[in-house]
């Protein structure tokens, strides 16, 4: 099943972090793991090993925040943070962390862009392994910079 706008035969995964960078693509859904893990990001399609994922969005700030949702970076040689409980809340920020029962199955990765004459940043999610429909979606918490 081909999802609208993800083609990877045509478009490399950071072409996708810039297209999604403000939305989310519909090839996911939200829905509760389990009561003690919480809501988690499941596939509606399969994805190969390589591919875009999605984007962690939130309020990008040079604050020096930690806590659920909040995603530390480093860009322009500065720490700056992603914090998903903003109102720009992205399917991204319900990706949930590996645990070690579960081997991870993508990891973030940050790609710097111009967007509306300014330089911004997104974080990614790129699939490591095959994600079948239905499987969530765990990470490794390393970033890496594209």
């Amino acid at each position: 099943m081909r999802t609208r706008g993800l083609d990877s035969r045509t478009k490399k995964p950071t072409e996708f972090a810039e297209l999604f960078a403000n939305k989310d693509p519909v090839c996911f859904e939200l829905k509760l793991v389990s009561n003690s893990i919480g809501l988690g990001v499941f596939a509606l399609k399969d994805f190969e090993k390589g591919e875009f994922l999605l984007n962690y969005r939130g309020r990008l700030s040079q604050e020096n925040k930690v806590g659920p949702a909040i995603f530390g970076i480093q860009w322009q040689n500065k720490r700056w943070t992603i914090d998903g409980t903003s109102e720009d809340q992205s399917l991204g920020r319900f990706i949930n962390d590996t645990d070690p029962f579960h081997k991870p199955n993508c990891e973030p990765h940050l790609h710097s862009f111009e967007q509306n004459g300014e330089q911004t940043c997104v974080l990614w999610f790129k699939a490591i392994s095959q994600i079948v429909k239905g499987e969530s979606s765990q990470v490794q918490c390393s970033v890496c910079f594209t």
